[in-house]
């Protein structure tokens, strides 16, 4: 939604553009799952809007430092947060 055409941003590269979305994603014990959301959220990104994905690790216990670092080696739009410690989806999205 834009509250008017005036609204613009400017995107990671410095140019201006559009508005630009995080979105943040809270992981706690969610390995399983995190195949089919990067797919499903880096695609939208790529076709909607210039965007970035930030999963932040809530002290999860799956090791998801291992299955993120293929991904993070071939897409800019993502990044990996880690808390040592499960603080809860608050603190991760405040990360």
């Amino acid at each position: 939604m834009r509250s008017s055409e005036n609204s613009t941003r400017t995107r990671h590269d410095g140019s201006r553009g559009e508005a630009v979305l995080s979105v943040v994603i809270p992981v706690r014990n969610g390995v399983p799952l995190l195949k089919r959301t990067l797919e499903e959220v880096l695609e939208f990104l790529e076709d909607e809007i210039d965007g970035e994905l930030i999963i932040v690790s809530d002290g999860c216990t799956d090791d998801p430092s291992s299955f993120m670092a293929p991904w993070l080696e071939k897409e800019e739009r993502l990044r990996f947060e880690r808390l040592d410690h499960h603080r809860g989806k608050g603190a991760a999205i405040r990360r």
